[in-house]
């Protein structure tokens, strides 16, 4: 099936001083015609969940600037040990954080990123600290993301051996040598799982777009879970994987390509796509090798293990790393870029921008 491209929507690109890993439209974003023209949620990277959250707003009179602002966060529950956060959604009033369950180049797997937290999303931009609840989910959805990702028989992309032995096996044995819960949720012959992408559909099942790993032809994979909101009620909680997608339209075995971001806008999926990681898969490019694309697919809930098929909806300038996306809640998309290439490095509290045509 092949999908027909169609006019591109208006956008922007907005790139702060630190890193950011995703955005998230506030639900009520203008709290002053005047001076708040509309705001994202949007997370810092490589910080705690505690630390990461921040609004990036345009603001003041007329056309207004973009700058960014951190929002305090208290702790209900949960430890602090949490870093990088990678992805946002929204279910029921509550905004969901998720960390990326990954760990640093060169591995291993760090527990401290595999977590879930959210708080209840206030009306307009917080006037006080928001209360986060965070979940150590102590690799729980790596265990059932692995045993569904064998269960369908879909091929993957090999990890190299270095990777294997640097996330899987490292991993392993040091959970084993410090008598960790976890330590056996890590088997050989497992996957690392780099989580960028989260969104829930109206019924609030979990839709995760994983950046690694991909299909053995370079495609990126979309995972769909079953609600989420036990993890917060139970301790012994577990993931129900309902769904394995493969998105087709972009990605080869020379270039293969994951996800970075998305969002679910009523039955269109709308993802940003960028290479992986090349220590992982033996060959595999840089992610600069290959512009990153926003691509959008017809979304069915609950449908079996099959191909999504995409279209392109906007290719970036090379160099320009994506690493998330929003409707701007008007038929155009903003998108957080980690450098705008050409664009000054902007000072503390503002946000560089590119309009998009």
């Amino acid at each position: 099936m092949v999908m027909k491209a169609s006019k591109k929507p208006a956008g922007v690109v907005l790139s702060p001083r630190r890193g950011t890993s995703s955005l998230l439209r506030l639900r009520h974003a203008v709290t002053d015609p005047r001076t708040w023209h509309e705001a994202y949620w949007t997370a810092i990277d490589e910080a705690p969940a505690s630390e990461c959250l921040s609004l990036v707003a345009r603001v003041g009179r007329g056309a207004g600037e973009w700058r960014i602002q951190p929002v305090v966060v208290r702790q209900d529950r949960g430890s602090r040990k949490t870093q990088d956060v990678e992805a946002l959604a929204r279910f029921d009033g509550w905004v969901y954080l998720f960390g990326s369950q990954y760990g640093r180049p060169g591995g291993p797997l760090e527990s401290r990123r595999s977590f879930l937290a959210r708080f209840r999303e206030p009306k307009g931009a917080p006037t006080k600290a928001v209360r986060m609840e965070v979940v150590r989910d102590r690799f729980r959805l790596h265990r059932a993301i692995n045993d569904a990702l064998a269960l369908s028989r879909l091929p993957l992309a090999r990890l190299s051996e270095k990777a294997s032995r640097d996330f899987i096996r490292r991993t392993r044995t040091l959970g084993r040598r410090r008598h960790k819960a976890w330590a056996d949720r890590i088997l050989p012959g497992d996957l690392p799982l780099n989580i960028e992408g989260a969104a829930f559909d109206d019924q609030g099942a979990l839709v995760l777009g994983l950046r690694f790993p991909v299909t053995a032809s370079g495609q990126p994979i979309i995972v769909e879970l079953k609600e989420l909101s036990g993890a917060f009620r139970s301790a012994g909680w577990w993931p129900v994987v309902r769904a394995i997608r493969v998105l087709t339209g972009v990605g080869s075995p020379r270039a293969p390509v994951g996800i970075r971001d998305l969002e679910l806008s009523g039955h269109d999926l709308h993802v940003v796509v960028g290479g992986i990681d090349p220590e992982l898969v033996k060959g595999a490019p840089p992610p600069s090798a290959r512009s990153f694309e926003h691509r959008v697919g017809r979304w069915t809930r609950g449908a079996e293990a099959s191909k999504l098929p995409t279209r392109l909806v906007r290719r970036f300038r090379p160099g320009m790393r994506v690493e998330g996306l929003a409707g701007d809640g008007a038929g155009g998309f903003a998108y957080v870029a980690e450098r705008l290439p050409g664009v000054d490095r902007p000072a503390k509290g503002r946000v560089a921008v590119r309009s998009l045509r």
